[in-house]
């Protein structure tokens, strides 16, 4: 029976997708091993990965296959080709989701200002995504951890990251005057010159 599962793993692990930066293709026996492998539980039962039957594949997951790795063990021979490889690593790395960060609401990969705003919309909720410590209510306690976990980029010319553009920043602007160096080139024109002493 085909399920839906399959249409996704088999628009994941398509035949003939190349794999970054290693020049391998997935053949189209392990795109329909692993689309049988889901197919085989059917509804509810183990996905194809998820070693640790945890119902995500995640790190875990892989820490269980790299221990296979090399082996027979069928668990983890994810193209049914009697060895546990390179082909059923990267096959597992497709179905691998890695959460985003504590913080990150958005999954941007940061925690920035957008998910403050998502944060305030969810304020003096009990939604468990944005309750950081767990506590069962989004609260203050919850805005100041997600401030401990936010990025904010330092203002143009704070060289130094002090939080302030100061005499500090200056000096160190002074020591690569002349250079191309890009941190301190702030108007992006390929040197350090005069024009950038006047933006700090």
């Amino acid at each position: 029976m085909v399920t839906t599962r399959s249409f996704v793993l088999a628009a994941m692990i398509r035949a003939g997708s190349l794999i970054p930066a290693t020049g391998i293709r997935l053949s189209a026996a392990l795109t329909l091993a692993v689309v049988a492998l889901a197919d085989a539980g059917g509804g509810g039962s183990q996905a194809a990965g998820d070693f640790d039957a945890s119902g995500t594949v995640d790190l875990a997951d892989h820490q269980l296959f790299l221990e296979a790795f090399g082996s027979a063990d069928s668990l983890y021979d994810l193209n049914a080709d009697g060895r546990v490889d390179l082909e059923d690593f990267f096959a597992l790395a497709e179905l691998t989701r890695i959460p985003p960060p504590p913080g990150d609401f958005d999954a941007s990969g940061t925690v920035d200002l957008a998910d403050h705003q998502l944060f305030l919309e969810a304020f003096g909720s009990a939604d468990s995504l944005y309750d950081l410590n767990a506590d069962g209510r989004v609260d203050l306690e919850d805005f100041f951890a997600l401030a401990e976990l936010t990025r904010i980029p330092p203002p143009p010319g704070d060289f130094d990251a002090s939080g302030t553009v100061d005499l500090a920043d200056h000096q160190l602007f002074l020591e690569a005057f002349g250079s191309a160096d890009s941190l301190y080139d702030l108007n992006a024109d390929g040197r350090v010159d005069l024009e950038d002493f006047f933006a700090l």
